[in-house]
């Protein structure tokens, strides 16, 4: 139902929300700390790498998000539930 796509569709921004402050936070942190990752210790580099993990997997959510936010936007412009479930399917 539209309800579920509603539903649906908060989750998503909540999620690309949280991934952008994620995300945000680890490019100040990588910016301040680790900017010259050559300069580091063999430790410091492997934090250096898990953090760009980090960044990578923030970015990818968020393009995930607008892409379910724009493929959720398609259905709800059909105007019909028929629409809705065939997401939910």
């Amino acid at each position: 139902s539209s309800t579920n796509v509603n539903e649906l569709r908060e989750q998503v921004q909540i999620r690309r929300a949280t991934a952008s402050s994620n995300l945000v936070l680890y490019r100040r942190i990588r910016e301040r700390r680790y900017a010259n990752p050559c300069a580091l210790s063999n430790r410091l580099k492997g934090v250096a790498m898990v953090l760009d993990a980090g960044i990578r997997d923030a970015e990818a959510t968020i393009h995930w998000c607008d892409a379910s936010l724009d493929m959720m936007a398609d259905i709800g412009a059909l105007g019909s539930s028929n629409g809705a479930q065939q997401l939910l399917d």
